[in-house]
């Protein structure tokens, strides 16, 4: 039952692919070549989109979200891709390590090995005889936002980042908002949250602290609400923490695997033109305190040379929440990316 209805959750984290394939699917496409390239001795595949005319192009890594929906993915990344290449922009995508055709493993992966994907994607372009080496930049939505801006605080050969629903807060803390956000899609009742929410914040605080002690104490309190609450409104017990696949949580894993690092500070190395835009109503991200984040960053920094935009009436896939209407805010990306050029 619990993994049934687990399943709801991971649709939700899919309406921004689905928003974008569908538009995808009625336009005319420019068609990718096939490569591969090599990522701390994995071999990663994807495809090279080329736009008409004559070379050297500035270029653009396009970085997935958190699911490892192969075909979803795939497919969001080719309608980004083919509206940057139509733009004079090419574009590369790929398949995250240990999805699709790219070797590695994706249930073991952390945020570090998709920020050093995502670096040797851009090393990969510096070396095309088509690419203008010194006009490459990355584009990321939601985990791949954040990807795009670590990306871009350890390497220099990135010149420009535009991320979209980009989660700037502490991974524990968007595991938790995320968490208590499918709680409320799930019908929980304020008195059942009541109960339910100090188990929630703790999970987290000792996976972030990498406490196995408290995890382990943690279970008994869980095992004890077994017999007094739907199982599906409380946290999973520290045994199957490596098993989150078999709760069609796989997803997840990585934000696991990554929940004890710190990945805020360094924003602050960011010296490169950044866009980062934001849905009003997204229930996936925690908009305002992932602005304020990027803001005291490029402060710390003394990073001018970024915007922060917030698209009204809209959700996480950027659809508008009455009329349902997709916002092309890749088109705000791309025509800011021209500027830059």
């Amino acid at each position: 039952m619990k993994t049934q209805r687990i399943g709801k959750m991971k649709r939700c984290l899919f309406v921004c692919l689905f928003a974008v394939f569908q538009c995808f699917a009625q336009e005319s496409k420019i068609e990718g070549e096939t490569i591969q390239f090599t990522s701390d001795h994995v071999r990663l595949s994807g495809q090279l989109f080329m736009p008409p005319g004559d070379s050297p192009f500035p270029a653009v890594v396009i970085l997935q979200g958190g699911s490892s929906n192969v075909k979803a993915q795939r497919s969001t990344s080719e309608y980004y891709a083919n509206r940057f290449a139509k733009k004079g922009i090419a574009a590369l995508m790929y398949d995250k390590r240990g999805t699709g055709d790219s070797g590695g493993e994706f249930r073991t992966s952390t945020f570090d090995d998709l920020v050093m994907d995502a670096i040797n994607a851009v090393r990969f372009l510096k070396e095309q005889a088509k690419i203008n080496p010194q006009k490459i930049g990355i584009f990321g939505p939601s985990q791949g936002g954040r990807i795009a801006a670590l990306a871009a605080a350890r390497s220099p050969d990135i010149a420009f980042i535009a991320t979209l629903s980009t989660p700037l807060v502490p991974v524990a803390d968007l595991c938790y908002f995320s968490s208590m956000d499918f709680l409320k899609r799930m019908g929980i009742t304020d008195s059942v949250k009541s109960l339910v929410d100090p188990l929630w914040k703790k999970h987290y605080e000792y996976v972030e602290s990498g406490s196995v002690q408290g995890l382990k104490e943690l279970d008994l309190q869980i095992d004890a609400f077994y017999q007094k609450v739907d199982t599906l409104f409380l946290p999973l017990t520290s045994d199957k923490l490596d098993h989150l696949n078999d709760f069609q949580l796989g997803d997840f894993q990585p934000m696991y695997n990554s929940m004890e690092r710190d990945y805020i500070s360094e924003l602050s190395k960011i010296h490169v033109p950044w866009l980062n835009i934001y849905a009003e109503f997204d229930s996936a991200v925690p908009v305002e305190a992932s602005a304020k984040i990027m803001k005291e960053q490029m402060a710390t920094g003394g990073q001018t040379d970024y915007e922060i935009k917030i698209i009204p009436g809209v959700n996480h896939g950027f659809r508008n929440v009455e009329t349902n209407e997709y916002v092309r805010v890749e088109d705000i990306a791309i025509d800011w990316v021209l500027t830059k050029m």
